[in-house]
C-alpha cells in the first residue's frame, strides 16, 4: 500500500509547519519519511504531488524526493540542482500492528479520552494532572479532537528520557480521530511556564505525532496499525528502537482493557453509563452513525448492490 499523508496546522495546534509523509507499506516492509511539505523549487506542497513507489513527486515540475528528503530526480537536468532537498526534521519509528478482539469503536472511544492514561498507563503516558484536568473538544467536518494543556507538572515517564530540559513541564495532549477510523495523537512537552494555547513553541519543546489506523475485521475484531514521528534525534536508530518498544508496551496495556471492555459489553444485561470524559467518543459515534446511514440510504436509492 502506498502512503501519502498531509498534516496541516489545526486551529488548536501550535505547530505551524505542515508536514508531508511519504512511503509505502508493502507486505512486512515499511519505508516512509516525514518531510517539510514544500518543494524547494517554488514551495508547492509535496502533498499535492504523487507517490512514486517509496518517493514523492512534486505536482508542479516533477522533482522527486525519497524518504530522507533527498532529491533523486529533476526533469530536464543531469543532476538535481544545489539545495534541491527537503530537510527531514522528524525522526520516525518503523511502526507496528496488532489484532485486538474488540469493535473498532471501542478503540475510537479510547483514542478520544486522554484521561484514561492515568489508570491504564501509569508507567508511561500518565503524569500529574492526567486524572483531573478538564478536556476541551473541537468538532470538525472530518472528525473530533479532544485536547488539554497541563501546566507545571512532572514529565510523564515515557517522555522524560527525550527532553532537552530539566524540571517540570507544560504538556499538551491532542487526541484527534477522523472519520471513519484514523487517529492522530500529538504530544507537546515544553519547559514549565513556556506552554499554552496560541503560544509559540519553546525551542526545547519535545513534539511527537502518533498515527493510528484502524481496520475492522468483523464486529468484534480490529487490526490496529501505528507509527510515530518525533522532533528529537531524527537519525538515532537506538532512540527509534526504544521509542517503538515503549509504544508497543503501552498499546499492549490498551489491548488488555479494550478486550475486557468488549467481553463485558457483549455479556452485559444492563446499559453503559457515560462520564463527562466520554463526550468526544459519543460525538464521534453519533456523527459516524449518521454518515453510515446516509450512505446506506444513497445506495438503496440508486439501486446499487
Amino acid at each position: 500500500m502506498e502512503l501519502s499523508l498531509h498534516l496541516a496546522p489545526a486551529g488548536t495546534d501550535p505547530l505551524a509547519q505542515p508536514i508531508s509523509i511519504t512511503g509505502s507499506l508493502r507486505k512486512r516492509v515499511r519505508n516512509y519519511g516525514a518531510l517539510a511539505d514544500a518543494c524547494p523549487h517554488r514551495k508547492v506542497p509535496l502533498s499535492l504531488g504523487r507517490v512514486q513507489g517509496d518517493n514523492v513527486e512534486c505536482g508542479y515540475h516533477g522533482l522527486v524526493f525519497d524518504c530522507t528528503g533527498t532529491c533523486v530526480r529533476a526533469p530536464g537536468s543531469d543532476r538535481p540542482p544545489p539545495g534541491a532537498h527537503r530537510d527531514r526534521t522528524w525522526g520516525t519509528t518503523e511502526g507496528d500492528d496488532m489484532v485486538i478482539a474488540c469493535n473498532y469503536l471501542h478503540i475510537t472511544d479510547n483514542l478520544l479520552d486522554p484521561s484514561h492514561v492515568a489508570w491504564v498507563h501509569p508507567g508511561s503516558f500518565a503524569g500529574d494532572g492526567s486524572d483531573e484536568t478538564p478536556l476541551r473538544m473541537t468538532i470538525a467536518e472530518d472528525g473530533v479532537t479532544t485536547w488539554r494543556w497541563m501546566f507545571d507538572t512532572a514529565p510523564a515517564p515515557f517522555y522524560a528520557p527525550y527532553l532537552q530540559f530539566a524540571g517540570n513541564c507544560d504538556r499538551k495532549q491532542h487526541y484527534e480521530v477522523r472519520y471513519p477510523s484514523n487517529g492522530l495523537i500529538k504530544a507537546y512537552i515544553s519547559p514549565a511556564g513556556a506552554g499554552g494555547e496560541h503560544t509559540p513553541l519553546h525551542p526545547d519543546t519535545f513534539a511527537m505525532d502518533s498515527f493510528n489506523f484502524l481496520t475492522p475485521i468483523d464486529e468484534t475484531t480490529t487490526r490496529y496499525f501505528w507509527f510515530q514521528m518525533r522532533n528529537v534525534a531524527p537519525d538515532d536508530a537506538d532512540v527509534s528502537r526504544r521509542f517503538a518498544a515503549s509504544v508497543r508496551s503501552a498499546f499492549e496495556e490498551d489491548k488488555v482493557i479494550l478486550q475486557a471492555s468488549q467481553r463485558g459489553t457483549t455479556n452485559s444485561t444492563t446499559p453503559n453509563i457515560n462520564l463527562r470524559t466520554d463526550g468526544g467518543g459519543i460525538r464521534f459515534r453519533r456523527r459516524l452513525a449518521e454518515m453510515i446511514e446516509a450512505e446506506r440510504t444513497q445506495i438503496a436509492a440508486s439501486g446499487e448492490v
